[in-house]
């Protein structure tokens, strides 16, 4: 993970935290929305992230007091990125479609960007899916059935 991540993550870290021992979970429900007019976007920390992040834990139960740092983060790590390794991508060829998984309402999957999530809605074009960490996403039928896999 890069450094200036690590900060963000860090600094989202402290700010639930001190949101759960100061029991200001209510007034962090309660917002619609959050806005930092002061965020001058230099360091990366931004409250109303911080804010709507773990808005969404709590809204998950994802989020206890005195949770490590550690444990915070992999809340929002898949994989340790640090590890990936880049391949270049093939020549493109004509042939078989990609293979596809076809998920049912409640199936839960893996998403290669963002993670966990559980379909809540299927239509012919598309999935509803509540992700783990960024909550509820619609993403293309095509897109899920071929990049998703089955948890």
């Amino acid at each position: 993970m890069s450094f200036v991540a690590y900060q963000v993550l860090f600094y989202t870290w402290i700010y639930a935290m001190a949101v759960l021992e100061n029991n200001l979970q209510r007034v962090l429900l309660d917002a619609d929305a959050f806005s930092d007019i002061e965020f001058a976007g230099s360091d990366g920390n931004c409250q109303a992230r911080a804010c709507a992040i773990t808005k969404s834990l709590l809204t998950q139960s994802r989020l206890k007091k005195n949770m490590t740092f550690e444990e915070f983060s992999r809340l929002f790590l898949v994989s340790d990125l640090d590890e990936v390794k880049l391949t270049p991508k093939k020549d493109f060829h004509v042939g078989p479609n990609p293979k596809k998984t076809v998920f049912s309402v409640g199936d839960w999957l893996m998403h290669p960007a963002i993670g966990q999530g559980q379909v809540m809605k299927k239509t012919p074009r598309d999935y509803t899916i509540m992700f783990r960490v960024s909550g509820p996403r619609t993403l293309r039928k095509d897109v899920v059935e071929t990049k998703c896999s089955r948890l």
